[in-house]
């Protein structure tokens, strides 16, 4: 055909002929979504008989752009006769064959563009009655891309992850962060830096932090993004193997064992009856770290006494949670009964019998029983329980065996209720929703440590009632109006200390906002309200027992004057009543008109 449309929407007519000036033009362009079609004026085209001329330009160029991967056309082309010759250039180096670049009648097209392609072109044109030329310049851009590192992210809950998005493309751009498709802000534990906030770093990854991530780039008309799958195991700490329950003799060494899985690696403690272990000469504690990434930790006791037996418990804890394990140690303790005519019963914490009983005996009768004999119960500390919730009493026993264990509070055997448990393998006393009237006072434990023998000990028990603030709620407000909101705390124990906090943080002075304290009430006070007062507030009360908080949104109205909608503008008339029955079901009123 002699007919050629260029991608710039040019038409080039070849060998022109006479028949070609009889026609019209248009051109006619329709959109690529909507279908819609429009056309130009019309041109005609006038013909005449060949005369001998220099080039003359009638298509160029200055300045083209292109992505990589796409193809350019840079048109040149030249009207003369007799017809004219062309010559590219690149940088003022004559242009070589490529399999990319194909000169067409309309220029020279260039095939999957690279970044080296860009430069200035000079098209040179010419005849034997003279030259021309079209200068101009390529610029060929790489897309915007966008890549995370690491591409694969797999932690645990506590730990503290790191993403990376470098950006090729463009050195000025927008970066935004996005979790599950909602957008990252910065906060205690999340801080995104760099100088176009290519970093982004979460410390203390909780479960719900797991999810896809993804970091998009604008520029302009262009964007990019990309993802990674954050998979966060559960790193809290497992207790793998551990100690039994064991019973040993006096002078015997016992070695105990903590075998625990954890990301990060835990931190073991021990304690014995929920006291530290003191490290000296006869108690040593080491760990190891084996070849599966546990830690193994060891208490050993090279020499038991009886002060050694108890409840030892190995806690590991790091950042993802904490678990203990528990189990008790029994140690003997040995009576040995002497009777001599009516003297009393010694009892000693040891025994050793020399070889030759007799040779010390020649007037006594002396019979030695060894047996498992008496324990004791370790001293016990007074208690402060918090109404409403559930405390433990522990009555520890030192020596093994014991009979039983009993609680006894005003000389009534426990439970007398379905809110005591008194577990009697352990000497545990738990009492659930602490009530004041009914728990306070004092408890004793009585470990029956042989038939005819028992001990005690007492420990009292201190009730303290946290605050309870009446629920309170702001009504709604208008710019100008005066607030009174009370904040009345109806139970709890003297003395109480009253706070307010808008959004969480202390009310700036700045608000105006006054603040009245009596007793056990906190007043807040707003005499002129605008929309700077717009927030969450929030009434703290705290006494010896607890702190507790009420919180409340204060919304203050603003007229938004006249809103007129233009259904010309919206593209029906339908969806401007959608968006008139939406403006009326808004809580800030609007004065608005259908026109």
């Amino acid at each position: 055909s002699r007919f050629l449309i260029t991608s710039t929407g040019a038409l080039y007519i070849i060998d022109v002929q006479n028949e070609d000036g009889l026609y019209n033009y248009r051109c006619i362009t329709r959109h690529r979504y909507t279908g819609e079609t429009r056309q130009s004026n019309s041109a005609r085209l006038f013909v005449s008989d060949p005369a001998n001329s220099a080039p003359s330009i009638l298509d160029g160029f200055e300045h083209r752009k292109a992505m990589a991967g796409q193809q350019v056309e840079l048109p040149c082309k030249a009207s003369g006769h007799p017809a004219p010759k062309y010559r590219w250039l690149k940088d003022n180096v004559p242009w070589e064959p490529d399999s990319r670049f194909r000169p067409m009648v309309t220029g020279l097209l260039i095939e999957n563009t690279r970044p080296s392609d860009s430069g200035n072109y000079v098209c040179e044109v010419w005849n034997s009655y003279g030259t021309a030329e079209v200068i101009g310049r390529l610029h060929v851009k790489q897309p915007l891309k966008a890549t995370i590192s690491p591409r694969k992210v797999k932690s645990s809950v506590g730990s503290r992850v790191s993403l990376s998005c470098s950006v090729s493309g463009t050195d000025d751009h927008e970066l935004f962060w996005y979790r599950n498709g909602e957008i990252i802000n910065t906060g205690n534990n999340v801080r995104i830096i760099g100088v176009n906030h290519e970093t982004l770093i979460m410390d203390g990854m909780s479960k719900s932090d797991g999810g896809a991530y993804q970091c998009f780039v604008r520029k302009d008309k262009m964007s990019a993004q990309d993802y990674v799958q954050v998979v966060l195991e559960d790193g809290t700490p497992k207790i793998i193997s551990a100690f039994s329950e064991k019973v040993v003799s006096p002078g015997e060494g016992v070695s105990l064992m903590c075998n625990v899985k954890g990301t990060p690696l835990p931190t073991i403690t021990w304690t014995l009856d929920e006291n530290p272990i003191i490290k000296d000469g006869n108690h040593r504690i080491s760990q190891i770290i084996t070849s599966e990434g546990n830690v193994v930790s060891y208490l050993n006791i090279s020499s038991t006494q009886v002060r050694d037996g108890g409840v030892y418990r190995c806690t590991a804890n790091n950042s993802a949670g904490v678990v203990l394990y528990q189990a008790r140690i029994n140690n003997l303790t040995f009576i040995v009964s002497i009777q001599v005519k009516n003297i009393s019963v010694y009892i000693c914490n040891s025994v050793h019998i020399l070889p030759d009983v007799s040779e010390y005996t020649s007037s006594l009768r002396i019979y030695t029983l060894l047996t498992e004999g008496p324990a004791s119960i370790r001293p016990m500390k007074n208690i402060t329980a918090i109404a409403g919730r559930d405390t433990f009493i522990h009555c520890r026993v030192i020596g093994y065996p014991y009979y039983s264990i009993k609680w006894y509070k005003n000389s009534n055997l426990l439970p007398f209720n379905h809110r005591q448990v008194a577990f009697e393998n352990n000497g545990t006393l738990k009492l659930s929703d602490v009530q004041k009237e009914v728990d306070e006072g004092e408890y004793t434990c009585n470990v029956l440590v042989q038939p005819q023998l028992s001990t005690s000990q007492s420990v009292h028990v201190t009730v303290k009632v946290p605050p309870f603030i009446q629920p309170f709620e702001f009504p709604r407000f208008s710019i100008g109006q005066r607030v009174f909101i009370p904040c009345v705390v109806v139970s709890g124990d003297l003395p109480i200390t009253i706070t307010w906090q808008k959004d969480g943080r202390p009310i700036p002075a700045s608000l105006g906002v006054t603040i009245d304290n009596i007793d056990f009430t906190s007043s807040l006070r707003i005499s002129n309200l605008s929309l700077m007062h717009n927030g969450n507030y929030t009434c703290i009360a705290r006494n010896d027992a607890a702190a507790v908080e009420h919180q409340s949104q204060l919304i203050v109205r603003e007229y938004k004057g006249e809103c007129k909608i233009l259904p010309s503008r919206l593209g029906s008339v339908a969806l401007a009543k959608r968006l008139f029955s939406h403006l009326r079901a808004q809580e800030h009123p609007h004065a608005i008109k259908l026109i």
